[in-house]
């Protein structure tokens, strides 16, 4: 993901995960993924985590 939010790359998991092929994936925003209920918490989360230097918290998305 790039720091605009724009996404890159996306694996088969995420685009399993959020129902969308592969190919419509790339070049899309994140924040097309979120409830518009939930903008502004991802907004914030996501601004907060963007900064250089400053770490992402630890976590992952695992398909199984």
């Amino acid at each position: 993901m790039k720091l605009d939010g724009q996404i890159a790359f996306a694996s088969t998991c995420f685009c399993d995960l959020v129902g969308i092929e592969h190919d419509r994936v790339a070049g899309t925003s994140y924040f097309d993924f979120v409830f518009p209920e939930d903008m502004d918490a991802a907004r914030k989360l996501f601004e907060t985590n963007a900064l250089p230097g400053i770490p992402s918290p630890p976590g992952s998305l695992q398909c199984g």
